[in-house]
C-alpha cells in the first residue's frame, strides 16, 4: 500500500517520481524499476528522437527494511557496469529506508529532510524545533498543514 505517489518535472525538465510506501510489498524492487522505467520512456513517442529524453529519478520513502544486510538508510541506484562505470546519467532510483534512520542531531540538509519524514507527524507546526527553522522546512510544514486540513487538497 502506498500513500503518496507524486510525479513532477523541474525547471531543467528532469522528471521525478516520489512514492511513500507504508507497507513492504513482496515485489517492491521490481515495482521500483518498473515505475522508474515508465517515467523515463513516457517522455518520447513513436518517431521522436531519443535526445528528447531527460533525466528521470524515482525516489522511494519506505517505512520498512528492503535491504536487511545493509544498515545504511539511503541507497542511490544507477545504471552501471561491473567496473562501476555509469552508462548514462539519465537515471536514478533513490531508496530511503526510514526505519533505519537513527534520529539525532541534524547537521546536513539530507538529515533535516529525513528527520521531517520520520517525525513530521508529531511536530507542532506552531512551535517548530530549531532544526526545522529554515525557509524550506517552514514551507514543507505549511504544505503538510494545508493538505491535512482540507479534504480536497489531500486528494489532489
Amino acid at each position: 500500500m502506498h500513500i503518496v505517489d507524486v510525479k513532477a518535472r523541474d525547471l531543467s525538465s528532469r522528471m521525478f517520481q516520489v512514492e511513500i510506501q507504508m507497507l513492504r510489498e513482496h515485489d517492491l524492487r521490481q515495482r521500483m524499476i518498473y515505475c522508474w522505467s515508465d517515467l523515463y520512456v513516457k517522455q518520447v513517442f513513436s518517431g521522436d528522437h531519443y535526445d528528447r529524453l531527460q533525466p528521470a529519478y524515482s525516489i522511494w520513502l519506505v517505512n520498512s527494511v528492503v535491504t536487511p544486510h545493509d544498515p545504511v538508510p539511503i541507497h542511490r541506484y544507477k545504471l552501471r557496469d561491473e567496473s562501476n562505470q555509469t552508462l548514462i546519467e539519465h537515471s536514478g532510483i533513490w531508496l530511503i529506508e526510514l526505519t533505519k534512520y537513527q534520529l539525532g542531531e541534524v547537521v546536513t540538509e539530507e538529515q533535516r529532510w529525513l528527520k521531517l519524514f520520520v517525525e513530521g507527524e508529531t511536530l507542532d507546526d506552531v512551535n517548530l524545533p530549531e532544526w526545522m527553522q529554515t525557509p524550506e522546512m517552514r514551507k514543507a510544514m505549511k504544505v503538510l498543514q494545508d493538505y491535512s486540513e482540507k479534504e480536497e487538497n489531500y486528494h489532489m
